[in-house]
C-alpha cells in the first residue's frame, strides 16, 4: 500500500508541478501584457491631450494675430481717443476666447495702453516686456513660457492663457 501512495503522490507531483509552473509562467505574461496595454493607453491619452492644448494655444495665437491687426488697435496705441474703443475691443476679444485670462494693449516703449483683466504695474515691471522690447528672434516666439504662465506675444498684444482644463 505505500508504495501505491509513494507512485500515487510522485505521479501527482509530476504532473501538478509542471502544470503549476507553467500557469503562473502565463498568469505573468497575462499581466505584464496587461501593464503594457495600460502603460500604451496612458502615452496615446498623454499625447492626445498635449495635441489638443497645442491645437488650441495655435488657433488661439491665430485669432490674436489677426485681432491685433484690427485698426481700433493700432489707432489706440498712438492716439488715447481709440483707448476706450480699444477696451471694448479687448473686453470682447477676452469674453469670446474661453482660454484667454488676461490681454494686454502695449506701446512700442513697453508701456500698456490698455488691458483686459490684468495686471498693468506687474507686467510693465517683468522681464516679459523686456523680452517683448528685445528684438531677439529666438525669444520672439508667438508662444513663450513663464513658469506655468503661457503667454502668447504678438504685435501690440500679450494675451495670458488660463490654465487648461482638460475635455
Amino acid at each position: 500500500m505505500t508504495l501505491r501512495k509513494l507512485i500515487l503522490t510522485l505521479s501527482v507531483l509530476l504532473v501538478l508541478v509542471p502544470s503549476l509552473s507553467l500557469s503562473v509562467a502565463i498568469y505573468q505574461k497575462a499581466y505584464q501584457m496587461t501593464e503594457f496595454s495600460v502603460y500604451q493607453k496612458i502615452e496615446r491619452m498623454t499625447q492626445q491631450i498635449e495635441e489638443h492644448i497645442i491645437h488650441q494655444v495655435e488657433l488661439l495665437s491665430t485669432r490674436i494675430t489677426q485681432f491685433s491687426q484690427q485698426d481700433i488697435l493700432v489707432s489706440a496705441i498712438s492716439d488715447l481717443h481709440y483707448s476706450r474703443l480699444a477696451s471694448d475691443a479687448l473686453a470682447e476679444f477676452a469674453m469670446n476666447s474661453s482660454l484667454v485670462e488676461s490681454l494686454y494693449l502695449i506701446d512700442s516703449d513697453g508701456f500698456v495702453i490698455e488691458s483686459y483683466s490684468g495686471n498693468i504695474p506687474a507686467l510693465e515691471e517683468s522681464e516679459i516686456v523686456q523680452r517683448f522690447l528685445t528684438k531677439n528672434s529666438d525669444e520672439n516666439r508667438p508662444v513663450q513660457h513663464f513658469g506655468s504662465t503661457i503667454l502668447i506675444i504678438h504685435s501690440c498684444l500679450i494675451a495670458r492663457v488660463k490654465r487648461m482644463v482638460l475635455p
